[in-house]
Parts: structure tokens; C-alpha cells; sequence
């Protein structure tokens, strides 16, 4: 095997700064979805109105949803699947969506402003955005792992 054939076969995997958001970021995802989850299910009564049960219901149904998301990228992220790095970046998205819109669901129906820990979680997904994001469009490992585009050969000295 040449060096160029062991350098490309090189890239038919997960390694680098790339397993922090192929594998790590998304397992992180997971379980906090699931403890969001298990925190918002306690909070359902039959004693609370129709409109709040729904509001209670639909939070923690929405991040069983996003733990459901995550799962699926780290599938689409091992199987080494071109669709991975456009799924990723919509649930970034999706994480600091849906934590918003929460918010200013509950504060425009329910007069209830965002507390210090709801403008955490907030800040968190945003900068994790801030920095996976840009790697995952601009990163050559990624373009090499999960679309087989080469990195570019040195010029021979």
C-alpha cells in the first residue's frame, strides 16, 4: 500500500477533532435530552389546565424528540454517512430553537420570564454552535470523511 492510498484510507473513519461532534457531542445530547425529559414528565398533573398540560406534555415529548435526533446523528456520524454533517448542523439549530421558543411560549402565555438556568442552556447550545458548526462546513477532515474529497497533495520542493 502506497503512502497516498494509507493517507486516504486514513479519512474512511472517525478520528481527529472530529469525534468531539461525530460521537461525543451527540451521546452529550442524548443524555441531557433524557434528563430534560425525566425533569418535565413529574410536572404533568391532571390538576393543571387543559392548556398548561399540553404546554408540559409537548416540553418533555420535545426533547425525547431531540434525545431521538441525537441518537440519529451518532448512527449517520459512525456509518460514516454523507447526510451527517448537514443533519448535525440542523440539530444545533434545532437545540437553540427549541429552548427560544419555550421560553417565549411560556413567558407570552403564561407571563412567566426565563430564569437564570433557562438563559444557560440557552448560551451553551449557542456556543457549541458557534464553534462545531464552522468546523463542520469549512473542516477538510470532514470533507475527506464523509464526501471521499481528497486533501489537496503538496506541490513537489
Amino acid at each position: 500500500m502506497t503512502s497516498e492510498n494509507a493517507a486516504a484510507k486514513q479519512y474512511d473513519q472517525l478520528g481527529g477533532w472530529l469525534i468531539i461532534p461525530a460521537i461525543l457531542h451527540p451521546v452529550a445530547g442524548i443524555v441531557y435530552s433524557i434528563e430534560a425529559a425525566a425533569k418535565m414528565f413529574p410536572l404533568f398533573s391532571d390538576k393543571l389546565p387543559f392548556g398548561t398540560q399540553i404546554f408540559v406534555l409537548s416540553i418533555g415529548l420535545g426533547a425525547v424528540a431531540l434525545a431521538i435526533g441525537w441518537l440519529a446523528a451518532l448512527y449517520h456520524a459512525c456509518s460514516i454517512n454523507p447526510f451527517f454533517p448537514k443533519f448535525y448542523i440542523w440539530m444545533m439549530a434545532i437545540s437553540i430553537a427549541g429552548p427560544l421558543a419555550a421560553n417565549a411560549i411560556s413567558f407570552y402565555a403564561y407571563n412567566a420570564g426565563p430564569d437564570e438556568s433557562d438563559w444557560k442552556v440557552i448560551a451553551k447550545a449557542f456556543a457549541v454552535a458557534c464553534v462545531w458548526v464552522p468546523y463542520i462546513l469549512v473542516s477538510k477532515r470532514v470533507k475527506a470523511t464523509f464526501y471521499g474529497i481528497p486533501f489537496p497533495s503538496k506541490a513537489p520542493q
